[in-house]
């Protein structure tokens, strides 16, 4: 946590703004499909325990998926989870003290997760037929190929979204009385002949992407990708994670005795 102080001196109204820079760090990611990563609901008491700002709650909510990095590590890839950074930003009244202290900084962020998680194995070769992933969503494999250390797919994408989401680390947008999707594909692997990741074994380029759309609640799309790497060329299975009685959880976050800076101009 670091806490600035900014002062507009020339504004023809003043203004004076406590801004309490924050990251929170998911510890453990199993079941987390994505975090929102903007604050809501805040507020915060100073010294003598006023409030002294809130922030309505934010119904709206775009929910970001885990963020990794990967890095070598005694001869071996490791992903590694990112801190999700944000602002809190109080305004002061220019006409008030300054306070000494917050007494409390209040806000809540949401979680969306999985009850339930399931894989699904694909073979990496082209499909003459539809194949289903869960209720409301199939795929169809286009293109699979294998050769020289690379390999290279076109999938097919057809879903309903009330009833499954393919996002593939895309934001997850949930409306004010809306339920999340039942079902969310997590993630996609491309596996080895003996079930292991292939982007987890070596370094290389890996790349992908997609383009969707819809009418009504029927979506329809391709998504395509590619790799070139030392175990690329054992590409076998496509793996789909799919995350199951998806819902959402409200996360409360307390923050006490905040000083703030002391500026004099």
């Amino acid at each position: 946590m670091t806490v600035l102080f900014r002062a507009d001196r020339d504004a023809q109204i003043p203004s004076r703004t406590v801004s309490v820079a924050c990251a929170v760090t998911v510890t453990d990611p199993a079941g987390i499909i994505g975090f929102t990563s903007t604050p809501t609901g805040v507020v915060v008491l100073d010294e003598r325990e006023n409030v002294i700002h809130s922030s309505p709650r934010n119904e709206q909510r775009w929910y970001s998926p885990l963020r990794y990095t990967r890095t070598l590590q005694d001869g071996a890839w490791v992903s590694e989870l990112q801190p999700y950074s944000f602002p809190i930003d109080i305004p002061l009244d220019p006409n008030a003290p300054c306070p000494f202290l917050l007494d409390a900084v209040q806000w809540s962020m949401f979680a969306l997760v999985a009850g339930q998680q399931k894989t699904v194995d694909v073979p990496f070769v082209p499909s003459k037929e539809w194949i289903e992933l869960t209720a409301g969503l199939q795929i169809l494999v286009e293109q699979a190929t294998v050769s020289n250390g690379r390999y290279q797919y076109t999938i097919k994408v057809k879903y309903n979204r009330k009833k499954a989401l393919y996002t593939m680390g895309s934001v997850i947008h949930v409306s004010p009385g809306e339920p999340a999707p039942p079902a969310v594909v997590m993630k996609m692997d491309i596996l080895d002949a003996q079930g292991k990741p292939v982007q987890g074994q070596s370094g290389g380029a890996f790349g992908g992407g997609g383009s969707f759309s819809g009418s009504g609640d029927e979506v329809t799309g391709t998504t395509s990708g590619s790799g070139s790497c030392s175990a690329c060329g054992t590409a076998a299975t496509i793996r789909y994670t799919l995350g199951l009685q998806v819902g959402e959880k409200e996360i409360h976050f307390l923050l006490e005795n905040v000083p703030v800076p002391r500026i004099w101009y």
